[in-house]
This record gives structure tokens, sequence and C-alpha cells, in this order.
């Protein structure tokens, strides 16, 4: 994926984890708990940033660090959002609103998760070859 389209996604994970900390979802609190929507608020905007600097300064091993809590808070995000998706689904006659955000949540958290792996196997590759250099 392209650099800059990257700095965007991170960016806006940032915006979103100040909008969770700032205005947090009544529903998904139901869900998972105030601590934990606050938490992966902080995780959003801590690690979101992190990865937003890391990609423009760029330095992919900050990166890589950045992007496993965001996969994680993600996911635990994704979580709440399949639960709201599972308690109405029963009562409504077509699919819930929160179907799409489920999706594309999933999407994201798995993204993340596939970057950072990438990203550490990298950095492993260039430390194994720097030992074997020095060696």
């Amino acid at each position: 994926m392209h650099r800059t389209l990257l700095a965007l996604i991170y960016g806006w994970v940032a915006v979103h984890g100040i909008l969770t900390v700032t205005f947090p979802s009544q529903p998904v609190q139901a869900v998972l708990g105030v601590g934990i929507v606050y938490i992966y608020g902080a995780t959003f905007l801590i690690a979101g940033s992190a990865a937003l600097i890391a990609i423009l300064k760029p330095n992919f091993k900050i990166e890589a660090i950045a992007l496993w809590p965001l996969s994680g808070a993600y996911a635990l995000y994704d979580v709440a959002l399949w639960a709201l998706f599972l308690d109405q689904v029963h009562t409504a006659e077509t699919l819930p609103a929160v179907y799409g955000p489920a999706i594309a949540v999933a999407i994201l958290s798995l993204y993340f998760l596939s970057k950072a792996i990438k990203l550490d196997v990298k950095t492993r590759r260039l430390t194994r070859g720097a030992a074997n250099a020095a060696g």
C-alpha cells in the first residue's frame, strides 16, 4: 500500500482515538464497559500517532511495534460491534446498521495484523543479515 495512503489511515486512526476518548459510544460501552472503551480509545490515539510518525519518518520498526496494539484494539472493538449485531439481528427485518462497520473494522484489524507480521519478518531478516555480515 502506498505510504501516503497509510499515513492517511494512521492519521484517521489517531482521530478515531480522540473521538473515542472524547465521545465514547454508549452501545459499545454497554458491551465492553467504560474502562475498556477508554483503553482502546487511548490505544488508537497513541499507537495511531506512533504509526503516523513512523510512516512519515520512515521507521518501519516503530510502525511494526505500533501496529500490534492497533490490531488488538480494533479486534476488541470489532467484538463489541459483532455483539451488537447479534443482539439486533433477531429483532430486525433487515440486517442491522452495525453490520457494515463490523465488517470494515474486521478487515482493518486483519490488515494491521498482516502488516505488523510483514514488518516483523523484514526486521528479523535485516537483523540476521547484519549479524551475518558482522560475524
